[in-house]
């Protein structure tokens, strides 16, 4: 009877302690209930533990929140001083042309970055506010699409039935920015002279986006984890990346009420399969 009133309460510390995650800390805490006062005084010591973590979270938090608002003005500023020295640049060499080219696209990597750092702190925050709207889904992914054929410089095949309009909940700028990460993915780990191909079709009352390349995959271990933040696939470790992009695709198409799945394999190419409800366009009145 001794014995059962000690390991009890240790394995009920055991199994709260496996609950724990980075999302829960200031929420989780436990409790023990007849424990004995050794017990006790252990997960007292260590509700103070989740307690410094917690708010060793929230500086954190706010730290990413602040630079990646300080950061983004210069790099505005930087950007736009590139565009011009191009627009301007008549007695530029080619190779001088070339360099401002390459600090203009590394310039737009690291904004794009700072912009999914903001995201997640917002989202740390409770303050990522994304605003759902009717949306014809169509229009989106054919603009997209053409925005990055001219920025990868990639064939993109979009497929999809002829006549086809579908009305979705979800918000204009942040679908964009999701097909937009997942099309820049996929050019990243293809072949330049492989074709990627964007599908649209109905399942039911839903609406399926698939972005599908023929590149170098993700192994089978690693695709469970290809979302959590700074995780990257273990056979592209020698390619540039923050492994922050597929969990800001998450994070925004949760906050859009979708869904998202993934399927690979390893040299045959992997597709992301975006799933949303869709929804009955509404009538608009003539005034508005």
């Amino acid at each position: 009877v001794l014995v059962s009133r000690i390991v009890r309460p240790l394995l009920q510390l055991n199994s709260m302690a496996d609950l724990v995650t980075a999302d829960n800390l200031n929420r989780m805490r436990i409790d023990l209930v007849d424990a004995p006062v050794e017990v006790g005084q252990l997960s007292n010591a260590f509700n103070r533990v989740l307690d410094r973590l917690s708010d060793a979270m929230d500086h954190q938090r706010q730290f990413v929140d602040a630079v990646s608002h300080e950061l983004r003005t210069p790099l505005t500023i930087l950007t736009g001083y590139l565009k011009r020295a191009l627009r301007r640049g008549d007695n530029l060499t080619d190779q001088q042309r070339k360099a401002i080219d390459t600090a203009q696209e590394e310039a737009a990597r690291i904004t794009r970055m700072v912009s999914d750092l903001l995201d997640l702190a917002r989202s740390d925050n409770g303050r990522l506010a994304v605003v759902l709207d009717q949306i014809c889904a169509v229009e989106v992914v054919q603009e997209t699409v053409a925005a990055a054929k001219a920025s990868l410089s990639r064939r993109i095949n979009l497929i999809m039935p002829d006549s086809f309009k579908v009305c979705i909940q979800a918000n204009r700028d942040r679908l964009k920015q999701v097909l937009l990460n997942l099309l820049e993915n996929a050019a990243k780990y293809s072949d330049p002279s492989r074709e990627i191909t964007v599908e649209l079709k109905l399942d039911g009352s839903n609406l399926l986006i698939s972005v599908i390349d023929r590149g170098v995959g993700i192994p089978k271990e690693d695709l469970g984890k290809i979302f959590d933040r700074f995780y990257r696939s273990s056979n592209v470790l020698d390619q540039q990346g923050s492994g922050l992009g597929l969990s800001v695709v998450r994070l925004l198409v949760e906050a859009m009420e979708g869904t998202i799945a993934v399927t690979s394999e390893v040299e045959a190419g992997t597709t992301f399969v975006l799933s949303f409800l869709t929804c009955v366009p509404r009538q608009l009145s003539v005034a508005e």
